[in-house]
């Protein structure tokens, strides 16, 4: 190869490499946004608030952390349920109910720690607190909900054979 294509075909891999760099970071940046924005929420509170978050919350892992090791080795015993040559519907049954005896340990869990900081946050910091839950569970808040539920303002009322006039059906 001549020394020209030589040195067009390392300056193009550079400007590749770089433009990939550029779209990486972007995507990244963009991502760790949206996936993270737990961290904006916190920045608003002050750093006594943090601190108390921070806390509460890691508390609250250390509490769950056996509950989801129990939860995983519970799993793990339901897969070798469900593989196994002749099925245990005994041992199926015993084991979901206790995989649901740990999801309700982890929700109470869950809720309890949601009480507590609720109970001890200002009352700025806990509607910037409920607003960002709002957002991780979806609704809660009219602002977030986007959905039309009112059948006659979609127009569709007749596919769903439930017309806003139509009188209930009488038993005989």
């Amino acid at each position: 190869m001549s020394r020209t294509i030589k040195t067009f075909f390392m300056l193009s891999m550079l400007l590749n490499i770089a433009l990939i760099g550029l779209i990486g970071g972007h995507i990244y940046k963009r991502w760790n946004k949206y996936h993270a924005p737990a961290q904006s929420t916190l920045e608003q509170f002050s750093p006594e608030t943090r601190n108390l978050v921070g806390r509460t919350l890691q508390n609250s892992f250390k509490d769950m952390q056996p509950l989801g090791d129990e939860m995983r080795k519970k799993r793990a015993s339901l897969l070798e349920i469900l593989t196994a040559d002749e099925f245990d519907e005994a041992a199926f049954d015993k084991v979901t109910q206790e995989l649901d005896d740990i999801r309700v340990q982890m929700k109470d869990l869950k809720i309890e720690t949601t009480k507590e900081l609720a109970k001890t946050l200002p009352p700025e910091e806990r509607k910037a607190f409920a607003k960002r839950m709002a957002k991780m569970v979806g609704g809660g808040f009219k602002q977030h909900v986007n959905r039309e539920r009112n059948i006659e303002k979609m127009g569709r009322h007749d596919k769903f054979d439930m017309h806003p006039r139509r009188k209930p059906i009488e038993e005989e």
